[in-house]
C-alpha cells in the first residue's frame, strides 16, 4: 500500500467516524420518537373509538349537553417532538342533532394507548378573526389549510 493511499484510508475513515458522531444525536431522537408513539398511540383497531369518545366528553363538557362530533385529521401520523406526547391535529364538527354548534382545529395528545387529550381548540370563529393565533398552536406546515378551511366552513 502506497503512502497516498494509506492517508486516503485514514482521510476516510476519519470522514466516516466524525459522520457518526454528527448524525448519532439524530438517530437517538429518532428513536427515542419512536418509543413515545408506540407507547402512546392507540392500536388501528382503538384509534378511533378513542378518539371519538374523548372528542365526545371534551364537547359535551364544554356545552354541558350531548353532542355528536365528526373529525378530519389534518395529518395522517402524529407529530412527535422530544419527549412529549405524540401529537394529533384534527378539524372537528360537532353537532347538536343535525344541528351544526361548533366546528375548529384542535391539537390533541395521545396518551398511554389509552386516551386523547384535547390540548388546544381553536373555534372557526377564532380562526377567522385572529388567523395569526393559529401559527402559535399548529404547525406551520397546516396553518395554511386550517386557516382556509376556517373561511370556507
Amino acid at each position: 500500500m502506497t503512502t497516498k493511499n494509506v492517508w486516503r484510508t485514514l482521510i476516510t475513515g476519519a470522514c466516516l467516524v466524525a459522520a457518526a458522531v454528527v448524525a448519532a444525536p439524530y438517530v437517538v431522537v429518532a428513536l427515542i420518537s419512536e418509543s413515545h408513539i408506540d407507547a402512546n398511540v392507540p392500536s388501528s383497531q382503538d384509534f378511533e373509538r378513542y378518539l371519538v369518545r374523548d372528542l365526545q366528553s371534551y364537547f359535551q363538557s364544554r356545552f354541558r349537553r350531548n353532542v355528536v362530533v365528526r373529525y378530519e385529521l389534518l395529518r395522517a401520523a402524529p407529530t412527535q417532538g422530544g419527549v412529549a406526547y405524540p401529537k394529533y391535529y384534527i378539524w372537528v364538527k360537532v353537532f347538536d342533532g343535525a344541528t351544526l354548534i361548533e366546528q375548529g382545529a384542535g391539537r390533541l395528545a395521545a396518551i398511554d394507548r389509552s386516551r386523547f387529550e384535547v390540548m388546544q381548540f381553536l373555534t372557526q370563529r377564532e380562526i377567522v378573526t385572529a388567523p395569526a393565533a393559529v401559527g402559535q398552536v399548529f404547525p406551520q406546515g397546516l396553518v395554511e389549510d386550517i386557516v382556509a378551511k376556517a373561511r370556507v366552513s
